[in-house]
């Protein structure tokens, strides 16, 4: 017979979650949650991803209220290239959620095992990506966290953007985000790192930073301290994806670049113009 768990950080094969789930293994971890596959209890054949919020973020407040935001909004957004969530489930002091599962992996680990992406591939993913990020932003949705492990590939190759705890909504009074606890400084723009401010345009070089990355295997600034990010002294001058590799388009790499300028309004302004020059380079190469 199963027994009421109390501990839903260390789930195993087989455990009952929340009364509603049986947990099918781990997924992975972050620091502030875990996430298993799991599936119903009512169908077996509906099987979820449970992200549950780890017993330190709970203690928390301010990382309740980014959960429980990330947990109401996955429940409103319905894009193909957005991870969308299901449902809400709390016992005691553990809170967790359902959303979609994606069969595959991680852009990080895609990337990982194979250093760098055919052009081809990167085209592929990276209007996918954009479709995600634009669909944020018309709903005045801001990221805030875009990174190749918040980026889902299907075994089909089928991408969706993932973890909306740190996203800024248009209109809500501003989340909490403290520099060092929330966020993943490679990927931050200059004016987050030194204002914490974020806007679309901050997404825009997030991406950009994702898409060097594709192409060359590795990060345009690969510090990891928010000093010598926000630094440009520091940070040095990105040298351009097509020098790393030959089989970049030049075109690609001046998109890249101009995505990756320290100064927003010197940016891409938007996914939609970042996905428009993305598409012609495509067509013409």
């Amino acid at each position: 017979m199963q027994t009421t768990l109390k501990n839903y950080e260390e789930l195993h094969e087989g455990d009952i979650a929340f009364g509603r789930y049986r947990v099918r293994g781990r997924l992975g971890h972050g620091s502030t949650s875990v996430v298993y596959e799991a599936e119903s209890l009512e169908d077996e054949n509906r099987v979820i991803a449970l992200k549950v919020l780890n017993q330190k973020s709970a203690a928390n407040q301010k990382l309740v209220e980014l959960f429980r935001s990330e947990v109401k909004l996955a429940k409103q957004l319905d894009h193909p290239n957005l991870v969308r969530g299901y449902e809400y489930v709390k016992n005691g002091v553990w809170e967790a959620y359902a959303m979609e599962l994606l069969n595959g992996g991680n852009l990080h680990d895609l990337i990982y095992h194979n250093g760098t992406l055919s052009t081809e591939e990167s085209f592929h993913m990276l209007e996918q990506i954009c479709c995600g990020i634009e669909a944020l932003h018309s709903h005045g949705i801001v990221h805030r966290d875009l990174k190749p492990k918040n980026i889902l590939v299907s075994s089909t190759w089928q991408v969706k953007i993932t973890d909306f705890s740190t996203a800024l909504i248009e209109g809500n009074r501003p989340l909490p985000y403290d520099l060092g606890q929330v966020g993943t400084p490679e990927f931050m723009s200059p004016e987050v790192i030194s204002k914490g401010v974020a806007d679309e345009r901050s997404d825009i070089y997030a991406l950009g930073a994702i898409a060097y990355q594709m192409m060359t295997g590795q990060l345009p600034f690969p510090q990891t301290r928010f000093s010598d990010q926000v630094d440009s002294l520091k940070r040095g001058k990105i040298l351009p994806p097509h020098k790393k590799n030959i089989d970049c388009p030049k075109r690609l790499s001046k998109l890249i670049l101009k995505s990756l300028r320290e100064k927003p309004a010197r940016r891409v302004q938007t996914a939609a113009k970042f996905l428009d020059e993305l598409r012609t380079i495509c067509a013409n190469t």
